[in-house]
C-alpha cells in the first residue's frame, strides 16, 4: 500500500487531500501541529495522526520512524499572516515569522524525511498567494 504524509490535513484543503488520497487507497498521515484535532481528523479519515509543527521539529525522528517510507509528502501546512492585508502592508517581523514556519519549516521537513521517499515518491507543495 502507498503511503502520503500531508502536513496541516487536520482542516480545510489538507483534510480534503487526505481524503482523496485515502479513497484511491494509500494509508494516510494525518500531520498536525495540534493533536486533538489531528487525531479527531485521523479517526473520521481512517489514518494515522502525526503530530507536525512546523514551527518546532524537535520530533523529526519520531516524524521519520512514523511515516517509513512515504510515496507522497505533501506539505500544506503553514501560517496564512494577516489575510486582511495586502502583501505591501506587512512589516519585517510580520514577513520574518511567516517566512520561518512557511519556507523554512516546511524546508526542514523535506529535508529531514528525504531519505524517507521512496525512489519514485514526490513531494507536493500547496502554497497560497499574498497579493
Amino acid at each position: 500500500m502507498k503511503k502520503a504524509l500531508i502536513t496541516g490535513a487536520n482542516k480545510g484543503i489538507g483534510f480534503e487531500i487526505a481524503k482523496q488520497l485515502k479513497a484511491v487507497g494509500y494509508e494516510i498521515f494525518i500531520g498536525a501541529r495540534n493533536a486533538n484535532r489531528g487525531q479527531e481528523a485521523a479517526t473520521v479519515l481512517g489514518g494515522k495522526y502525526v503530530p507536525v509543527d512546523l514551527n518546532d521539529l524537535h520530533n523529526l525522528a519520531e516524524i521519520q520512524q512514523a511515516v517509513g517510507t512515504l510515496d507522497v509528502l505533501v506539505n500544506n501546512a503553514g501560517i496564512p499572516g494577516d489575510m486582511h492585508k495586502s502583501g505591501l502592508d506587512f512589516s519585517d517581523r510580520e514577513l520574518r515569522e511567516t517566512m520561518e514556519v512557511n519556507f523554512f519549516g516546511t524546508h526542514q521537513l523535506i529535508d529531514g524525511l528525504r531519505t524517507n521517499l521512496a525512489a519514485d515518491g514526490v513531494i507536493i507543495n500547496v502554497t497560497i498567494p499574498v497579493i
